[in-house]
């Protein structure tokens, strides 16, 4: 027997996304269903029509959480790495101990500070 299409949750669901939160996981936690069911219902025609009906004219789009930012969540110590990351190239120190040099001089894992260096592109500044 095939699935019915619960309708009604889907206007009570998109109802509170107009008018509470356009979060989807506070959607999906107050319908206690997961965060994948609510995306599936937004994309059924249902959805629209209960957003028109609504008079809802904005961003259909959920929400989404700010994306952390490594320099101001890490303080100086960013910089204090990269810095300490700089004076390894530029004193001609082996490519795989660049890390573990500027690590050491701020007190921070090695890994935490190849991570910033890949994602931020520390060495390719460098080579330039």
């Amino acid at each position: 027997m095939p699935q019915v299409k619960p309708i009604v949750k889907i206007h009570c669901a998109a109802a509170y996304f107009v008018f509470v939160s356009r979060d989807i996981n506070e959607i999906a936690e107050a319908f206690d269903t997961s965060d994948r069911t609510i995306r599936r219902w937004s994309e059924d025609e249902e959805w629209e029509s209960a957003l028109e009906a609504c008079g809802y004219t904005g961003d259909r789009s959920f929400e989404t959480q700010p994306y952390r930012d490594t320099e101001r969540d890490a303080g100086g110590r960013f910089e204090e790495a990269r810095a300490a990351y700089t004076v390894a190239i530029k004193e001609g120190q082996p490519k795989h101990r660049w890390a573990t040099i500027a690590a050491e001089a701020v007190g921070l894992p090695r890994r935490r500070v190849h991570d910033w260096a890949m994602k931020h592109g520390w060495r390719e500044r460098q080579e330039d």
